[in-house]
């Protein structure tokens, strides 16, 4: 087993994602912890990462796993009592470590996390952003709840080993299902933040919304009655508008406004993607969307 720093606290689990390579800046507000050994980085990707500091390493993944699977495969080398989980997007709040670390300490919650904030982009990168992630963007509401960012959480490890028990594929909609049918608490905070750097073209995100709603459509529906299923699709043309409705309050909630004004089209777009693949999804089960999850 290898050694591991005596005040080791947090291993933080960073997966490659189809948004893009580990952003230059990911580090920086990370350094002071990785040098007291409190906190160590594991980098799950195909290719090793460049100019990792001392306190981070890399986890080899196959070219064709999809996110839940390189999740799973950074959670297999945790062996920290906390486990944060990001993407290569991502890049920490300068207080993330702390955050986690006193909430952790003060309130007897499974799990912590916070808010999801940008700070630049253009339309297309602002309406991803704000279908993903626009309903946790608010420094508020504060205190328990059962839903945090899956780019933005960290776990008791172990509560979180439970959770999936011997899955080889952690996908966040299935630990936030365990977790609550237990009861279990999460805690929100907003100076455990994360910011979404994402950059990509309004053609591939339209394309990953709707493969994104037919995998959630599809597991959703997986063994119910065909009239439940009938009934899902009948009312899917509500899904943009309660979806915007949830986005907006977030967006408002964090002073985007005016950005949520500006990218509205874009983001209808994205919305009306996501539920066409959820009414697909619904009818005709996830098909091979989960592998294509990179």
């Amino acid at each position: 087993m290898r050694e591991m720093p005596l005040m080791l606290d947090i291993s933080l689990v960073v997966v490659e994602s189809a948004p893009g390579p580990l952003r230059p800046t990911f580090f920086e507000p990370l350094l002071p912890h990785l040098r007291d050994g409190r906190l160590e980085v594991l980098v799950v990707s195909s290719e090793p990462p460049e100019d990792l500091p001392d306190g981070a390493r890399w986890i080899e993944c196959a070219t064709d796993d999809n996110v839940p699977r390189r999740r799973a495969a950074g959670l297999a080398e945790v062996e920290a009592p906390f486990v944060g989980i990001t993407e290569s997007f991502c890049v920490p709040g300068r207080d993330w470590v702390w955050g986690v670390l006193s909430t952790f300490s003060a309130v007897d919650v499974v799990a912590v996390g916070g808010p999801v904030g940008r700070r630049a982009g253009a339309p297309a990168a602002w309406a991803l952003t704000l279908i993903e992630y626009g309903r946790f963007m608010g420094d508020t509401p504060v205190g328990r709840t059962y839903a945090l960012p899956p780019i933005n959480v960290c776990y008791r490890t172990e509560t979180l080993r439970s959770a999936i028990g011997t899955s080889d594929a952690v996908f966040e909609t299935d630990v936030d299902a365990s977790l609550r049918a237990r009861g279990a608490m999460s805690w929100r905070s907003p100076s455990v933040r994360m910011w979404d750097e994402s950059d990509r073209p309004l053609g591939w995100a339209v394309k990953a919304q709707w493969r994104h709603g037919r995998l959630f459509g599809g597991r959703r529906a997986a063994g119910e009655a065909t009239g439940r299923r009938m009934l899902r699709v009948a009312l899917a043309p509500l899904v943009p508008l309660v979806l915007l409705a949830r986005i907006g309050r977030g967006s408002l909630a964090a002073g985007h406004g005016e950005r949520l004004a500006l990218t509205l089209p874009a983001l209808m777009l994205l919305l009306l993607s996501w539920t066409g693949g959820e009414v697909t999804g619904t009818l005709f089960g996830p098909g091979d969307t989960a592998a294509a999850w990179r």
